[in-house]
C-alpha cells in the first residue's frame, strides 16, 4: 500500500503534526507501508520527519480557512484567501503529478485546514481519507472560506475520520455521517513510565500548551490564587508553552504575588521528562478536540484534571474520580476545590490509585499503535 499524507502545517509542537509523524512512522515500521508527506511550507516539523526517515516534499500552498465576522482584519484575510486559492491551483497540479508518479493508493489529508490534496485525489481517481482534528467555530473562531463548497468537497471523501464524538457533534449537520469514523488520537508508548506521584510535601502541577486565549491558562492562575489566599500553599506550578497571552499571564501572576508558586518554562522539548517530575497535569482548555496532553499525563500515571466545557472532549477521556478529575469550566473556584483535595495529605493514596487506573485505561485505548491499527483498517476497507 502507498499513502500520501498531506499536512497543513510544519510545526513540531503542533499536536496534529505530531500525530501525522507518529502515523507515518508506524505505517512504515509496523505495516510496511510506503509513506510520503507533503509539507505546505518550511518549518521545524521536518526535523521530526528526518529523525524517523520519513520522506517528504515541499509543495507550497495556503489554507482555505479564514476568520469569522466582518472586522477589517477578517475582510483583509478573506481577500487574501481568495487570491491564495488561485495560487493553490499550482499546488494541486504538482500533487496530481506525485500521485501518478508514486502510484499512490490513498491520499490522507491530516487536518481540515488543507484541501489541495483532496482535489488532486478526485482528479486522479485516488481514494481519499479526510482527518478532521479541529473545532473551527469554537476553537479557532474561523470557517472555510466557502462553507457550502468546502463541506461538499469533504463529503466527497471516501472516508472521514473525526478525533472525538464531541467534534463530530459540531460538524454533524454538515457532514455525511455514513462516511464518518470516530478514531481517538493516539499517544506514543514512550510516554508510559513508572512514576510514583504525590510522594513529596510539595505537590507539583503542570500545564502544557500554547499560551493562547482558548487554552485558558488564566483559569488555573485564578484557582491557584484562591488557594494561596486561603493559606494552602504546598504546591508549585509550571506553565509550559509560548504564545500571545504569555505577557498577560505573567502580569496576572505578578499582580497576585504568585511568583514563588508559578513559573513559566516557555517551549520545552522533553515533555516526558517534565511529566515524570510532576504529580498533576491540568488542562483548562475551553475547546479541546481531543486532549493529547491529558493522555500523555495519564500514560505517565499523573493525576489529570480537565475542564468540563461543552466544546471540550476532556469529558470523553476522563472518567470523573476514576481516571481523572473534571471541574466546571469557567469556575476557578471549582478547580481550586479539586486541587485542594489533591493537596490534602490524607487523600494521597486515593489519588495515586486514580493515577494508576488512568494509566491502565490509556494503555488500552489511547496509544499510537491502537490509533494506527484503526486507521490502517480504514485503508484496507477502502482498498
Amino acid at each position: 500500500m502507498r499513502v500520501l499524507l498531506v499536512s497543513s502545517d510544519n510545526n513540531k509542537s503542533s499536536g496534529a503534526f505530531i500525530c501525522l509523524v507518529e502515523l507515518a512512522k508506524m505505517l512504515q515500521v509496523s505495516y510496511r507501508t510506503y509513506v510520503l508527506v507533503i509539507l505546505p511550507k518550511p518549518g521545524d516539523g521536518a526535523e521530526l520527519l528526518e529523525k524517523y526517515n520519513i520522506p517528504y516534499i515541499y509543495i507550497y500552498s495556503f489554507s482555505w480557512v479564514t476568520y469569522r465576522g466582518w472586522s477589517l482584519k477578517s475582510i483583509g484575510k478573506y481577500i487574501f484567501k481568495v487570491f491564495a486559492l488561485i495560487y493553490n491551483y499550482n499546488a494541486i497540479k504538482k500533487i496530481k503529478d506525485i500521485i501518478v508518479r508514486e502510484k499512490i493508493d490513498i491520499v490522507h489529508i491530516n487536518t481540515i485546514f488543507s484541501y489541495v490534496g483532496a482535489i488532486a485525489a478526485f482528479e486522479t481517481n485516488t481514494k481519499l481519507v479526510w482527518h478532521i482534528r479541529e473545532s473551527l467555530k469554537k476553537g479557532f473562531n474561523s470557517k472555510i472560506i466557502s462553507e457550502s463548497w468546502g463541506y461538499d468537497l469533504i463529503n466527497r471523501s471516501n472516508q472521514i475520520i473525526m478525533v472525538s464524538h464531541m467534534l463530530f457533534d459540531e460538524y454533524e449537520d454538515k457532514l455525511n455521517g455514513d462516511k464518518v469514523s470516530i478514531i481517538h488520537d493516539g499517544v506514543s508508548l514512550d510516554f508510559y513510565q513508572d512514576h510514583t506521584i504525590l510522594d513529596n510535601k510539595i505537590v507539583k502541577i503542570i500545564s502544557i500548551g500554547s499560551l493562547i486565549s482558548d487554552k485558558n491558562q488564566i483559569e488555573l492562575i485564578e484557582a491557584l490564587n484562591i488557594l494561596v489566599r486561603k493559606g494552602i500553599c504546598n504546591f508549585c506550578c509550571s506553565i509550559v508553552g509560548r504564545g500571545p497571552t504569555e505577557k498577560y499571564l505573567k502580569y496576572k501572576v505578578k499582580e497576585y504575588h504568585l511568583e514563588n508558586y508559578i513559573r513559566f518554562l516557555g517551549y520545552q522539548n522533553n515533555i516526558k521528562k517534565l511529566l515524570s517530575e510532576n504529580d498533576v497535569v491540568c488542562s483548562t482548555s475551553i475547546s479541546e478536540a481531543f486532549g493529547r496532553t491529558l493522555v500523555e499525563g495519564m500514560l505517565s500515571a499523573c493525576i489529570v484534571i480537565g475542564a468540563d466545557y461543552i466544546s471540550s472532549a476532556a469529558q470523553e477521556i476522563i472518567i470523573p474520580n476514576e481516571t481523572g478529575i473534571l471541574y466546571k469550566g469557567g469556575m476557578p473556584s471549582d478547580l481550586a476545590n479539586c486541587l485542594k483535595n489533591i493537596l490534602n495529605y490524607n487523600n494521597r493514596l486515593y489519588y495515586r490509585l486514580i493515577g494508576e487506573k488512568a494509566q491502565k485505561i490509556a494503555l488500552q485505548a489511547y496509544t499510537d499503535n491502537i490509533n494506527v491499527e484503526r486507521i490502517f483498517n480504514v485503508y484496507k476497507m477502502l482498498i
